[in-house]
């Protein structure tokens, strides 16, 4: 059978989207994923993206991720659905996303898509870590997706390929792991994020819920705006808009605005 797709990119995340409605993907055959998601002998991708019907909301994401692993969320990734589905029929400029994680509301701004991604959870800050020797201090942050934030300095020479492993992978982050992601605040306020991403693997061109969790730790850290301004690893600028409860301790809500766009289309054989 020939399935068509479409590949995105949002901010250098990249995903092969699969019109699913009528199950014409078998998305419980993880050797096929990891197949179409290869790079140089596949399509390639950071993971696949299906768009479904829901019993409750508008349509239904599910992601896998490049190892075949099904994925809680992806914020690069919920916004090239976005894209997606209007181009499939969804005309409105506003849409309710079951996920696995819970239904995220997501709205076109112009040329760009922003994503209601609601209040994160199981924060926990200052934690000491020992990795080879050296203590980082890191702060873990679930924003859809576990992550582990580290602000640091030269960001460009940082080992991530190397390091990153050792946190995702860590015992306090057990069993589900977590992303770890490195950041440094640049001079012009912005703050610049590289992820190594579980699923993946390895380093990615970017992450939506790893910058989102740097947005949420910038703010309470630094105590920046309610605006927060961060650059992926592929040098595209995500907006992060923080809204806080009444005494300034809790994110309530936290919307992600970024690009989405597709680079081509095709079919394979399944």
């Amino acid at each position: 059978m020939r399935v068509k797709f479409s590949k995105f990119s949002g901010c250098g995340n990249d995903f092969i989207l699969i019109d699913n409605r009528n199950n014409v993907f078998p998305s419980g055959q993880p050797e096929l994923i990891k197949k179409l998601c290869r790079r140089c002998t596949g399509i390639g991708a950071d993971g696949i993206i299906l768009l479904e019907d829901s019993l409750q909301y508008d349509f239904k994401m599910r992601i896998f991720n490049s190892d075949g692993s099904e994925a809680e969320m992806c914020g690069n990734g919920i916004r090239c659905l976005m894209k997606f589905a209007q181009e499939n029929g969804f005309e409105n400029p506003r849409y309710q996303i079951e996920t696995f994680l819970r239904p995220l509301v997501s709205k076109t701004r112009g040329e760009q898509i922003s994503v209601d991604l609601g209040p994160p959870f199981d924060l926990r800050w200052n934690i000491p870590l020992l990795i080879e020797g050296e203590t980082f201090i890191v702060h873990h942050i679930n924003t859809g997706v576990p992550h582990v934030v580290f602000f640091g300095e030269k960001l460009a020479n940082f080992d991530l390929a190397t390091v990153g492993p050792k946190f995702r992978y860590h015992p306090l982050f057990a069993p589900q792991g977590a992303n770890f992601n490195v950041v440094q605040k640049m001079p012009n306020g912005e703050f610049w994020n590289r992820t190594y991403e579980r699923g993946v693997e390895a380093e990615t061109q970017a992450c939506g819920t790893g910058c989102a969790a740097v947005a949420i730790a910038a703010g309470h850290l630094f105590k920046e705006s309610s605006t927060i301004l961060v650059r992926t690893r592929m040098q595209e600028l995500l907006e992060f808009h923080l809204e806080y409860d009444s005494d300034r301790e809790h994110v309530q809500n936290l919307t992600m605005i970024g690009s989405a766009e597709k680079t081509f289309t095709g079919e394979f054989e399944c």
